[in-house]
């Protein structure tokens, strides 16, 4: 009986957890958002030269993707910002991912960091607005 109350209460625990992490997202709506980062260039007293680092801006779809396994690539950004364009309905996580280059060739791509794990957790979302009305007439 001790085990079962444990395991329900670590359930309990894990479900909570989860429903305030996805409950504290803050949710932007727009159909073009601006994300901006920050990124240190010295790393183990080397600086690396800026136009080596580029950075891929990636979305995930928060209802159909939430573990984001399938992310889809919206670009690369040259500076620390990218301004993303939604075109399809729906609410989605932000994630940047670091990409090193010598001499034209990728050496190392960090892995993605995620809007939603950050300290102000935030995604964006979009919604289609209708046309106009048309046709008005007395009935």
């Amino acid at each position: 009986m001790k085990k079962l109350v444990i395991i329900a209460l670590y359930i309990y625990a894990v479900m909570l957890t989860t429903f305030t992490a996805s409950a504290a997202t803050e949710w932007h709506t727009a159909n073009q958002t601006t994300i901006a980062w920050d990124q240190e260039y010295t790393v183990e007293d080397v600086t690396i030269p800026t136009d080596e680092v580029t950075w891929d801006v990636f979305i995930a779809n928060a209802t159909t993707d939430p573990d984001k396994t399938n992310p889809v690539k919206v670009g690369t950004a040259t500076e620390q910002q990218y301004t993303i364009t939604l075109n399809t309905e729906g609410k989605y996580i932000v994630g940047v991912q670091t990409v090193r280059t010598v001499d034209g060739k990728i050496l190392k791509s960090s892995t993605i960091t995620w809007s939603d794990s950050e300290t102000n957790p935030f995604g964006i979302k979009y919604f289609v607005i209708p046309d106009d009305p048309y046709n008005i007439r007395i009935q």
